[in-house]
C-alpha cells in the first residue's frame, strides 16, 4: 500500500494521509479512497514529508480533497513539505486553498 491513512482522535475529526516519495496519477484511486468516505465536518492533513516528486495530476488530486471537504481552507492542511515541494505549491497558489507547513 502506497498511502497510509490514520485517524488520531476517537471522534474521527482528524485524518492524516501520508504520501510516498512519488505522488503521481498512478495513486489516483488509492488517494481518492482515503478521503471519499470522510465526514466533511472533520479535517484532513496530507503529510508530504516523503514526497520528492509530484506532477500536475497530484496537484489536481489535492484540489479534489479540498473540494470534497467543502472548499474550506481550514479543513485541509498540507504538512511537512520540503522546500522544493512547497515552492511548487506556492507557484500554483495553493496557499490560497490550503494551510501549508
Amino acid at each position: 500500500m502506497d498511502l497510509i491513512k490514520k485517524q488520531f482522535d476517537e471522534a474521527g475529526n482528524l485524518t492524516i494521509i501520508q504520501l510516498p516519495e512519488t505522488f503521481t496519477f498512478r495513486l489516483f484511486n488509492e488517494f481518492r479512497g482515503c478521503y471519499e468516505a470522510l465526514d466533511r465536518q472533520g479535517s484532513v492533513e496530507v503529510d508530504l514529508c516523503h514526497v520528492t516528486h509530484l506532477d500536475s495530476s497530484a496537484l489536481g488530486m489535492l484540489v479534489a480533497v479540498w473540494e470534497h471537504m467543502g472548499r474550506n481552507r481550514e479543513q485541509v492542511r498540507l504538512s511537512n513539505t520540503s522546500i522544493a515541494v512547497r515552492k511548487i505549491l506556492m507557484d500554483a497558489n495553493f496557499n490560497q486553498l490550503f494551510t501549508i507547513s
